[in-house]
């Protein structure tokens, strides 16, 4: 019995080192995993600023694609190259002008008619037409390994692609609202408000705009992150100058009116035989609709009585429920009601530390975001009671329709161009030159 005893401890003597081995092999591959795990959520976050910088040069790219034929492919470099480089990567640390040289980089940058190719490079571009794809290759770049090189080595090579253009042209646009706005060289008139009071509209100073976005003058043109005062335009359009705006036909007068602008028309429009999109205007300046339409986004229903119900497509609903404010109804308004004030920018409306102010009635979301055609000033004859669209255009709105009372003013922000959500219909008329920009993959 004890010569049993005793073989058996010398038995586990013997094994006391097996334990040892095991535990240290473990431990090897704890490390693996988990050195493992830290490398690829390295190698994920690269990847991922690799693709947004790709993403945003692309789109930055395309945009100038709706430039005339002889600026188109330059311009696209251009835009394409400097948002490519105003991005990093690497825990947002390295730039790609240390992987390739900024003049080297327009090779990154290639052209398509169609999507699938064959992308050339821009001298073959630019004597190309109807070119509508922008290709942008990020740098090739070297992603150290530190943990995991038996795995996956010791570094590797990684790219971002991304491919944007024009979108299809649209024969067919809903969803908007029926107020036109008029665009064109600034007269030194109403409307077309300056900001910052030294009298002159500068893109850098009375603007925010978005990252990328290229130089754009707001003294002719809406441009992104500017801020406009619309005010009524005369009835039938004669001396119509730019920041002026009109309501549209939705119907058979104010009421209707009034229900179009709080919920959007209800119709589509239709382009014509010469791809158009025309329609008339509503007799009258039509103010009193137009701000009681609009303010119901800001959960103000005094204009409906404070309430009620109303008719949609033959079914009653609660006019709160019908037309629902947005989520944050801030407009940053002054003690005195009298006292005019711009009301907020986008930039304010979308900060998580800027004021909020939560509507009383169930919200919607987007409802300060409105579609309205805009109208170029040399694109209609005064006195005519039809207007023809160059385009359409998304707008914020910084703050409650009021001001004058006997024009009501109406302060938005230019977004981007709206491509709404009618588009083609291939029963319906020839498409017309509306496009925007989109990222496709």
């Amino acid at each position: 019995m004890k010569k049993e005893i005793a073989a058996n401890l010398s038995h586990r003597k013997n094994e006391r080192g097996n334990v040892l081995a095991y535990t240290v092999i473990s431990v090897l591959f704890l490390f693996l995993a988990v050195g493992l795990g830290a490398d690829l959520s390295h190698l994920y976050l690269v990847r991922t600023e690799l693709q947004n910088a790709a993403d945003a040069a692309a789109l930055a790219g395309a945009s100038a694609l709706l430039l005339p034929e002889a600026d188109r492919i330059p311009t696209a470099v251009q835009r394409a190259v400097d948002t490519l480089n105003k991005n990093k990567y690497n825990f947002n640390s390295q730039e790609f002008e240390d992987v390739v040289p900024k003049a080297d980089q327009p090779a990154l940058i290639t052209f398509a008619v169609n999507l699938d190719g064959p992308y050339v490079n821009a001298a073959t571009a630019a004597g190309t037409d109807n070119i509508r794809f922008v290709k942008v290759d990020t740098p090739t770049v070297d992603v150290n390994i530190f943990f995991a090189i038996p795995i996956l080595g010791l570094a590797r090579n990684m790219t971002g692609t991304a491919t944007a253009g024009l979108s299809v042209q649209t024969n067919v646009f809903c969803n908007y609202i029926p107020i036109a706005v008029v665009e064109g060289p600034f007269g030194g008139g109403v409307g077309w408000q300056d900001f910052n009071g030294d009298g002159v509209k500068d893109y850098a100073t009375d603007c925010s705009p978005p990252a990328g976005a290229p130089a754009c003058d707001p003294n002719t043109k809406f441009c992104p992150g500017c801020r406009y005062k619309m005010i009524a335009g005369p009835g039938n359009w004669e001396d119509t100058s730019p920041g002026n705006y009109q309501a549209l036909d939705a119907g058979s007068g104010a009421k209707d009116l009034k229900l179009a602008i709080a919920g959007g028309a209800s119709a589509c429009l239709r382009t014509n035989e010469d791809a158009e999109f025309i329609t008339e205007t509503e007799p009258g300046r039509m103010t009193g609709p137009i701000q009681k339409g609009l303010n119901t986004r800001f959960d103000d229903y005094k204009a409906f009585g404070g309430g009620g119900t109303v008719v949609i497509a033959g079914v009653s609903k609660p006019i709160e429920e019908a037309f629902p404010p947005d989520p944050n109804i801030y407009e940053n308004a002054p003690k005195n009601k009298n006292d005019p004030y711009p009301g907020i920018s986008r930039n304010t409306y979308e900060d998580p530390s800027a004021p909020k102010v939560a509507p009383k009635n169930t919200p919607a979301e987007g409802r300060r975001e409105i579609l309205m055609p805009i109208i170029n000033q040399s694109e209609f004859d005064a006195g005519r009671d039809t207007v023809k669209f160059t385009k359409f255009g998304k707008f914020f709105l910084n703050r409650k329709v009021g001001g004058i009372p006997s024009s009501p003013e109406i302060y938005v922000e230019y977004m981007s161009p709206a491509f709404g959500s009618g588009g083609f219909d291939p029963e319906g008329g020839p498409t017309a030159p509306i496009v925007v920009p989109v990222l496709y993959r």
